[in-house]
């Protein structure tokens, strides 16, 4: 799960990988980082994929990983 703090770290209670990452090229760079570790999944709040809409466009057309949406809290 990718996300601003308040909205992620629930998911690290019931085992989910966490990640927060500030700017928005430490977004970039930790979608296309967990994308080459083959995660089949990448959970991610709507607000930071808002701020990354060119990453998120390139990764629609892969099967793999789905990047879904979470709402932020």
């Amino acid at each position: 799960v990718i996300g601003d703090r308040g909205s992620v770290l629930a998911f690290r209670a019931i085992g989910v990988d966490v990640y927060t990452p500030v700017g928005d090229d430490e977004i970039r760079r930790t979608v296309d980082r967990l994308a080459k570790q083959d995660y089949g999944v990448i959970y991610m709040t709507e607000a930071y994929a808002a701020r990354i809409p060119e990453t998120i466009d390139q990764y629609k057309t892969r099967p793999i990983p789905a990047i879904v949406f979470i709402p932020s809290a």
